[in-house]
C-alpha cells in the first residue's frame, strides 16, 4: 500500500439527491491538496460509523477520495430501505 502522504479533510452529511427526490447522506474523505484524486465509493446499510469509517481516512491519506454513503432508509438517508433500489441509487450517486 502507498505510504501516507496527505492530510485528510472530511465533509459529513453531504446530501446526494436521487432522481425520485429522496436524499441520501454521505461522508466524503478528501486528500488535502489532491484535486484529481481517484474516488472510491462505498454504500452501506450498516451506518457510516461502521468498520469502513476507520478505513476511509487511511485511504484518503494515501491519495484517494473516499465516499461513504448510507443506503436509502438508513443512518439518516431518506426513503425506505429496499434492496431493489440499490442498483439505481448506486448509479445515481456515481452520476
Amino acid at each position: 500500500m502507498r505510504p501516507r502522504t496527505n492530510e485528510v479533510e472530511v465533509e459529513r452529511d453531504v446530501k446526494v439527491p436521487m432522481p425520485d427526490g429522496v436524499v441520501l447522506l454521505a461522508d466524503v474523505y478528501h486528500p488535502v491538496g489532491v484535486h484529481d484524486a481517484p474516488t472510491l465509493l462505498e454504500r452501506t446499510p450498516y451506518g457510516r460509523n461502521f468498520l469502513a469509517s476507520a478505513l476511509a481516512p487511511e485511504l484518503a491519506a494515501r491519495g484517494y477520495r473516499y465516499v461513504l454513503q448510507a443506503c436509502r432508509g438508513t443512518d439518516g438517508s431518506g426513503g425506505s430501505h429496499s434492496y431493489f433500489a440499490e442498483a439505481a441509487d448506486g448509479r445515481a450517486t456515481v452520476d
